[in-house]
């Protein structure tokens, strides 16, 4: 169908699908500027062209015009990793702050630090025994003489254009959020430069971790992006694994000295952690004195939205609703005791106190008293704040997940993606989130191609999860599989589902007794089933569906026999039954 779509344009009739040979090199550097420097997305790039030519360029289309312009960088050499590391001890000794660098290709969005570029450079030995260093300004030159590589660094707080180096004197910038990077826009009118509104490049946020100069984070770098999650319980092994047996005195002293020696999310997180994996059925998870002191500490410090976002997201993906019910109660408590009536504090967990208590019509005045709240924060504090990244993603979540037209909310959250990268880093979980938002949307709305890329983005964001994470990653996967459904490549949902399925039973186990998670399980089922039968296998799904109905309810009648009950009759919801979007 689409072929034939094509051939029809190509007799004159209508405006050719293609664009001519000097239209793309008109396009070359707008495209350059606004796709690898300013960060946009590919969508939005391809946008500009659809509204200069009336073409919107299929991926597939972009991608090879990217080749063709030598842009398809797939990975550094060791050149130009020994470029980063002279640039990297340059920074480092001319201002004394930490360092990094964002590296943007047509293929791929990474974060490097100076861990990160040695490791790669012992992957990649020197070919001759006398290498020369580089200095500065040959070090500029490699990393700005590639069309297709476009390099940040990040000192401290502040992102600077890697050919700005010795260019000027950044002292006075550092520190400042904009003194580097003033704010630009593209120009308006005709022409393939058109109206396209250039963000400011933004500093790193003060967000999962102190930026104070003084800052004493674990020593294996809770500045790093890389796996800060998973190295949550490798970290405080033996620091915080006994805290719900600690005694009121004890707690107190405890942890007001790691709050002094570290910073103060890392620490909340880590207390948080335990008392989730400590709790037994049928404990209040969230009672423990340090876990108390620790959100009293965070109150203060105003980091408590983003604690709050990590551990709904944990429990929310590990079916844990009665833990994550109190929490959000007893954290809301304790906000109100401590902020004041009118504090923009409060309005987040409402919504999720309306939310997880089904209050239909509390939720949908909780949520337009936010969405008219969040201009005012954005003018209030800037973008990467704490308040402002926080209520813009619960701004954004509301609307894609109650309202039924939430296209507004996906355009702003897709336009506010590189920022919030940029931000609080791409291995971030809350960006992570906001990818899956993106993807459920785009597969709502059956822009599957969409959807495809932005969950493959998620999926690499989330990277290898510690396991808290990892029903949050199979729930990506469920979604990618829903995109590759939709573009009719069964086999490859196939294989995502299988992996969801694994996943579920390793996480859940059949029988549990959560309908939560045995919900999840038989959405996994149903769906692989769905796609067997497309692939024309329905003898293995019918036999698929009557295994782990069998197996179930014999897990199901051992588990309630072991606590002396009688098991109900558990009859699995009709095969068509669709999968829910949000796992509870």
């Amino acid at each position: 169908m689409a072929h034939s779509k094509q051939q029809s344009t190509r007799d004159g009739s209508s405006k050719s699908v293609y664009l001519t040979l000097e239209q793309w090199e008109e396009l070359k550097e707008p495209i350059r500027q606004l796709y690898l420097v300013q960060g946009l997305s590919l969508k939005l790039t391809r946008n500009t062209v659809r509204d200069q030519y009336g073409v919107f360029p299929t991926e597939r289309v972009y991608k090879s015009r990217f080749e063709k312009w030598g842009w398809d960088v797939k990975k550094l050499n060791r050149q130009q990793y020994r470029a980063l590391m002279t640039v990297h001890g340059h920074l480092t000794d001319r201002f004394e702050d930490r360092v990094h660098f964002l590296v943007r290709t047509a293929a791929f969005t990474r974060t490097y630090n100076s861990t990160s570029i040695k490791k790669e450079l012992n992957r990649k030995p020197a070919q001759s025994v006398g290498e020369r260093p580089l200095n500065v300004n040959e070090a500029i030159g490699i990393l700005t003489q590639h069309p297709g590589l476009h390099v940040r660094a990040v000192v401290g707080e502040t992102e600077l254009d890697i050919d700005t180096i010795t260019k000027m004197d950044l002292k006075s910038g550092i520190g400042s959020t904009h003194s580097a990077s003033p704010r630009s826009e593209a120009t308006g009118g005709p022409g393939p430069h058109a109206s396209v509104p250039i963000a400011p490049p933004l500093a790193r946020a003060t967000l999962g971790y102190s930026t104070s100069r003084t800052c004493r984070c674990p020593p294996s770098s809770a500045h790093e992006e890389y796996d800060y999650d998973a190295e949550l319980t490798d970290m405080f092994k033996g620091v915080t694994i006994d805290i719900v047996t600690w005694t009121p005195e004890r707690p107190s002293d405890r942890v007001k000295s790691l709050m002094a020696n570290w910073s103060v999310p890392y620490v909340l997180q880590c207390l948080m952690e335990t008392a989730v994996l400590d709790s037994k059925p049928g404990q209040r998870p969230f009672s423990s004195e340090a876990l108390s002191i620790a959100l009293n500490e965070t109150v203060e410090n105003k980091h408590i939205l983003l604690c709050l976002n990590w551990v709904i997201c944990v429990l929310y993906f590990n079916c844990r609703v009665h833990g994550l019910r109190q929490f959000v109660e007893e954290s809301s408590a304790l906000v109100r005791a401590k902020t004041p009536a009118e504090s923009v504090l409060r309005l987040p967990f409402d919504l999720m106190s309306a939310w997880l208590r089904d209050d239909a019509a509390e939720l949908s005045r909780l949520g337009a008293e936010l969405r008219q709240a969040y201009p005012q924060v954005r003018r209030t504090f800037p973008d990467s704040h704490p308040h402002s990244v926080v209520y813009f993603y619960f701004s954004c979540w509301y609307s894609l997940e109650h309202e039924k037209s939430s296209l507004e909310a996906r355009s702003e959250l897709q336009n506010a993606l590189p920022m919030l990268k940029r931000s609080l880093g791409f291995h971030n979980s809350l960006v992570s989130q906001s990818m899956v938002m993106l993807g459920r949307s785009f597969n709502n709305t059956r822009h599957y191609a969409d959807a495809r890329m932005i969950l493959s983005q998620a999926l690499e964001s989330i990277g290898s999860p510690c396991k808290h994470m990892v029903a949050y990653r199979l729930y990506a996967l469920e979604l990618l599989a829903e995109a590759e459904t939709g573009f009719n490549e069964l086999e490859a949902a196939q294989k995502h589902l299988e992996e969801v399925l694994a996943g579920r039973l390793a996480l859940f186990g059949l029988g549990s007794n959560n309908e939560a998670a045995t919900s999840q399980i038989w959405c996994a089922v149903y769906e692989l089933c769905e796609v067997m039968k497309q692939l024309g296998k329905v003898h293995e799904a019918g036999e698929l569906r009557r295994r782990y109905h069998m197996e179930h309810e014999e897990a199901r009648r051992h588990w309630f026999v072991e606590r002396n009950q009688t098991p109900p009759e558990i009859v699995p919801p009709p095969f068509q039954t669709p999968s829910p979007r949000s796992p509870r």
